[in-house]
């Protein structure tokens, strides 16, 4: 993100634990929809095949 030009309001860059806080209500909602395989731990979770469906659907909306 910080190559995209993503940073704090400091100019520090973004860090990975502030980027997955900023990101958690949509990562609760996403596991909460069945989008994510339960075995896949934080950083390597494993999209189901609801979960593909839907990153389709979000696309193409």
């Amino acid at each position: 993100m910080t190559g995209l030009g993503w940073q704090l309001r400091s100019g520090l860059p973004l860090d990975d634990a502030t980027a997955w806080d900023w990101a958690a209500t949509t990562n609760e909602a996403l596991r909460r929809l069945g989008c994510f395989d339960a075995r896949g731990g934080r950083r390597d979770r494993i999209a189901t095949p609801a979960g593909q469906a839907f990153a389709r659907a979000s696309v193409r909306a």
